[in-house]
């Protein structure tokens, strides 16, 4: 073998280097593509998630759009499409939304209510329930209709802390950070436009 590489004008050890780089290197992506493989039989047979499951994967969330051998296929809440080498997701923390038993957003709001305070609260809730529900940002991402109620009442009912709690369908937990950031606006708005002061918003 020696002889051969002398008569093509080449040098035994930098073949033999070389050749050993390599087979490292084939190796390794041969390591990676089988664990991939392995993970993608996991995922297709286990099914922590299938498509159009709203899922997070470290730093990416979205929804999952394909599932192949070797990569599972997520479309983010800004647009592009990331593709997730399997082995990654099934060694990382991995969370399906869209399966799981909490999918709501949350607010909560300490309120001063105006001189006199209410008569009735619970039209005061219902009013901010259907303002709610009537948002256009809303509409095709509810759950159910919002629930709003207080955790607290102070002396005379002059003093309160208002909770709304918004159960998403699974369009609207592509945008949870949106539409969490409406509400917050939004009850203060709804607050603010029935007399009400917010002391927090009031403080700033």
């Amino acid at each position: 073998a020696l002889q051969w590489f002398r008569f093509l004008g080449l040098d035994a050890k930098t073949v033999l280097t070389f050749g050993g780089i390599s087979g490292i290197a084939f190796g390794l992506a041969a390591q990676s593509l089988v664990g991939n493989f392995i993970s993608g039989i996991l995922i297709l047979v286990t099914q922590p998630f299938t498509v159009d499951d709203w899922i997070e994967c470290e730093d990416v969330q979205g929804y999952v759009r394909a599932i192949t051998w070797s990569y599972t296929q997520v479309e983010t809440e800004e647009g592009p499409k990331v593709f997730l080498p399997n082995s990654a997701i099934v060694n990382a923390k991995t969370s399906n939304r869209t399966q799981g038993e909490v999918r709501a957003i949350e607010t909560k709001v300490p309120v001063l209510f105006p001189v006199g305070g209410f008569k009735d609260c619970n039209e005061l809730l219902s009013g901010l329930e259907d303002h709610l529900a009537s948002l256009d940002a809303f509409k095709g991402a509810l759950a159910g209709k919002p629930d709003a109620h207080f955790g607290i009442l102070g002396s005379e009912v002059a003093t309160g802390e208002l909770f709304v709690e918004v159960d998403l369908d699974n369009k609207g937990l592509g945008k949870t950070t949106r539409l969490n950031s409406i509400l917050n606006i939004e009850v203060v708005k709804y607050l603010q436009s029935k007399g009400c002061t917010v002391p927090l918003l009031e403080a700033e």
